[in-house]
């Protein structure tokens, strides 16, 4: 059985909210490939998953708004 075979069963036996999560893991994956190899950001941004592009990032508020002691 070929990978995209496995994939669709296992796709067809998720319910559609997670089918829509991993549809965007595929793209993300998809996006990595196909940037440069030297373009990756350090190893804790990877680690950590704080690529801006990833889908389900929350959006950092601005230093403006950050309380000051």
């Amino acid at each position: 059985m070929a990978i995209s075979e496995l994939l669709q069963k296992e796709l067809e036996a998720l319910p559609p909210a997670l089918q829509g999560e991993v549809l965007d893991f595929v793209r993300l994956l998809k996006q990595r490939a196909l940037q440069p190899s030297g373009s990756a950001q350090t190893w804790l941004d990877r680690a950590w998953g704080c690529f801006p592009e990833f889908p389900d990032r929350l959006p950092q508020p601005p230093l403006d708004d950050v309380p000051r002691w």
